[in-house]
């Protein structure tokens, strides 16, 4: 270990937390899932030691989901009050699930009582989202401050705002036990979501008003975690997390560039990288799949005759409900050729893998089509 005025930090990553709402197998309900997972999964096969800290969302309690991730409670229970704005008392307490989950470490957070469990166990992923973000703060640095040296990462990494003010209150913690954490904080999607500070304040989410020094690329300055807040940020969760992380990273160079830098500031250009999503896709299985499907893995060969086999026929029962006659299968997953123009099976196939939103880029797609290809509007 290398030591600094006696603190002390990993010569080497060996560890990793990350923090998210979402994971795909456990509870998943966009993109994000499916990153964290693919993250988590091939990291471990790398040899990482990797756990995956989220709210529970419920699932908990679903006995299937129990076995697949062999879930056992831990003897761990973060309890308090915490005073809302309007200076009533409100109870929580927090237990956690430890599972197992494709070579890493799951940790669920969730309700005890009643209230606790209205907001944390409830299966709509981002019902009380706020409330869950919050509470997940709570029982994250509860875990922390419990974590044995064996379990201490070498590198949190938090996902979106939802995870922000959990991975911070993480590294207070360790701070607190002479430990330096280093911080990644990844924003796949600015919701530009902003609160006072008694939101994160040790009233509310349980972050501690402490002075510390935050990493300005060019120096670093010591403020308090309010001013922080307050100051810097605006209120701003996302601008709040870019501050108090030591790396920032987003999923595209374009993302990056007119949206997170116009949003927070491109001050944190040179600390900041893209991390491009990743995808189960392995070039190799596809090779093999053409292989044993088309004995051959000529791509000209492979083309045509998955195209051949979109142009096959079939009678779908609806049809006959509707008046409809035989659809083929190029229409019934969306390629509407116009018959009466050239054919275009050799052309161009382009697959858009993503939700029909605006986030998503659907309009630039479909700009580049008419900019680049010989297509009809």
């Amino acid at each position: 270990m290398r030591r600094y005025e006696s603190l002390w930090m990993s010569d080497e990553i060996k560890s990793i937390w990350m923090i998210s709402t979402e994971l795909t197998k456990v509870a998943s309900l966009g993109g994000l899932g499916p990153v964290v997972y693919n993250l988590s999964k091939n990291l471990a096969e790398k040899g990482y030691r990797v756990t995956v800290i989220m709210p529970s969302h419920g699932r908990h309690l679903d006995p299937k989901l129990r076995e697949f991730l062999s879930l056992r409670e831990l003897p761990l229970v973060a309890e308090g009050d915490r005073v809302g704005l309007d200076g009533s008392r409100y109870h929580y307490k927090l237990g956690f699930e430890e599972g197992k989950l494709d070579g890493f470490n799951v940790i669920l957070v969730k309700g005890l009582d009643y209230n606790t469990g209205v907001l944390m166990d409830n299966w709509n992923i981002y019902a009380y989202i706020t409330e869950k973000a919050a509470l997940l703060a709570r029982g994250v640095m509860k875990y922390s401050e419990f974590s044995i040296p064996s379990n201490v990462p070498s590198i949190i990494h938090v996902h979106d705002w939802h995870s922000v003010l959990a991975g911070v209150g993480a590294k207070q913690v360790f701070e607190t036990r002479r430990i330096i954490v280093p911080l990644v904080y990844t924003i796949h999607l600015i919701n530009k979501v902003g609160f006072p500070w008694h939101y994160a304040s040790e009233d509310w989410a349980g972050l501690m008003n402490c002075p510390h020094y935050i990493w300005k690329v060019i120096k670093h300055e010591l403020y308090t975690t309010r001013q922080v807040w307050d100051e810097l940020s605006s209120g701003f969760i996302e601008k709040f997390g870019a501050y108090e992380a030591d790396m920032i990273a987003t999923v595209s160079k374009s993302y990056l560039t007119y949206d997170v830098y116009n949003f927070i500031g491109n001050w944190i250009e040179n600390k900041s990288c893209v991390t491009y999503n990743g995808t189960e896709w392995n070039i190799n299985e596809a090779i093999e799949y053409a292989k044993a499907r088309f004995n051959t893995t000529d791509r000209n060969i492979v083309r045509r005759r998955l195209y051949e086999e979109l142009e096959r026929l079939r009678i779908i029962p609806e049809d006959y409900v509707t008046g409809n006659m035989l659809w083929n299968n190029r229409f019934r997953i969306g390629i509407k050729d116009d018959w009466t123009y050239a054919r275009v099976d050799d052309g161009p196939l382009v697959l858009f893998a993503g939700r029909m939103v605006y986030q998503k880029g659907v309009d630039l797609l479909i700009r580049a089509f008419r900019e680049t290809l010989n297509v009809i509007p």
